[in-house]
């Protein structure tokens, strides 16, 4: 295991060694359709993997500690597989960060939830595409979702390697006064702070089970937790 503030240790992990390899596996296949980078993330109450295909963005990402800050919209992640168009108002400072210093803008992300874990597949290009939205990945998610398969079988051993070996999202911000909380998040979060069983918190917001689960979810994101336990000993000390 590695922390995600641990750059000097980040420097020899795959998630920054192996940039090289993911182009060399994704880049190809996509170029034609003008996608220009490719990231993939795995979310377990373990640890993240995350891999991209470009190196500079890759180094930079650890190096502003996005890995501590980034979320996803609960909205987002209500099913089994989900499609999101990157939006700036979801994640301003990183999203703003790529389009404006790195030309990485116009992208596209599937997600794929499991028992265990989240799978983020993203597409990007760059930021004078826009066409690319409509033109290509509307119309095409099955095509994506192939390539998605694609990198899964073609990169296996990697992912092998980085799977013995993931990352610990690092808890130094976890009082950060500056993470925010949706109203749902809030109501969840509270609720959950008093002992409710997922199923009673759907009962009282009116809400189905499966988007009770996915708050929570989007919560052990947004303060960089591996499970039930760590969420509410973090949100106890901010409610």
């Amino acid at each position: 295991m590695i922390l995600s503030t641990d750059l000097r240790k980040l420097e020899k992990h795959p998630a920054l060694t192996e940039c090289t390899a993911v182009a060399n596996i994704m880049l190809p296949l996509v170029k034609n359709h003008g996608i220009t980078v490719f990231n993939y993330y795995k979310y377990t109450d373990q640890g993240i993997i995350r891999l991209s295909s470009h190196q500079k963005w890759a180094e930079h990402y650890f190096r502003k500690k996005y890995a501590n800050s980034s979320t996803v919209p609960p909205s987002y992640l209500q099913k089994s597989l989900n499609y999101f168009i990157w939006r700036i108002e979801d994640c301003p400072e990183m999203l703003g960060d790529a389009a404006i210093n790195f030309n990485i803008a116009n992208g596209i992300s599937i997600a794929r939830k499991s028992q265990d874990a989240i799978e983020f597949y993203g597409f990007g290009t760059t930021t004078n595409n826009t066409s690319i939205i409509n033109n290509f990945y509307l119309n095409n998610l099955d095509t994506l979702l192939h390539y998605c398969d694609y990198f899964k079988e073609h990169a296996h051993m990697l992912l092998n390697a980085c799977e013995k070996n993931k990352i610990i999202i690092s808890k130094e911000n976890i009082n950060h006064p500056t993470i925010a909380l949706t109203s749902r998040q809030r109501d969840c979060a509270i609720y959950l702070l008093q002992g409710m069983p997922y199923r009673e918190i759907a009962e009282k917001l009116c809400l189905s089970h499966r988007t009770i689960e996915t708050h929570i979810e989007s919560l052990k994101i947004k303060f960089q937790c591996r499970n039930k336990v760590e969420l509410i000993l973090a949100l106890s000390k901010i409610l």
